[in-house]
């Protein structure tokens, strides 16, 4: 099988962030093969093929409008891709049945992306921090705060399996 070039590779990391930068979900789903595979880690969520994956960013960006991506850095192996990026958004919408709660929040990541010989996605793996969004919407507690080491002492009050 044919690779695609790493320096196209490249391009591509920087062409599918300015995808996502853009709130198109369909650009963003242009990315994918009819039958790709989007393994949203951070969210707990699989979108199989491209229609699923645009509905998917749709979501994502309905919620969060001003989502902003930042690449750090890529790098390419044979058939795969790898992208480290942080991003910023606003809650604006609902998301997952929560609310819009005009918060702020910040995450980093890395995303994994098998290319087939054309250079579209065939399989993606997003690896987030889901927690940290999640605590700058107010669903969980900060880190170190009193509620936090409230929650860890009840938590470590219960019976271990196997104790």
């Amino acid at each position: 099988m044919a690779t695609v070039a790493a320096s196209t590779r490249e391009q591509l990391s920087h062409a599918y962030i300015a995808a996502w930068n853009s709130h198109d979900p369909e650009a963003v789903a242009g990315f994918f093969t009819a039958d790709a595979l989007y393994d949203d880690r951070g969210a707990g969520e699989v979108a199989r093929g491209r229609a699923a994956i645009r509905d998917h960013a749709a979501r994502i960006v309905e919620a969060f409008p001003d989502l902003s991506f930042e690449l750090i850095r890529a790098a390419h192996g044979d058939d795969f891709s790898c992208a480290e990026w942080r991003c910023q958004m606003t809650h604006r919408g609902n998301f997952s049945g929560l609310g819009a709660t005009g918060r702020r929040a910040e995450s980093a990541g890395i995303d994994i992306a098998t290319l087939d010989a054309e250079g579209l996605i065939t399989h993606l793996a997003s690896y987030y921090d889901g927690a940290a969004i999640m605590r700058d919407l107010g669903l969980l507690p900060a880190r170190g705060s009193r509620v936090e080491r409230a929650l860890l002492r009840v938590a470590s009050l219960r019976p271990r399996r196997g104790a």
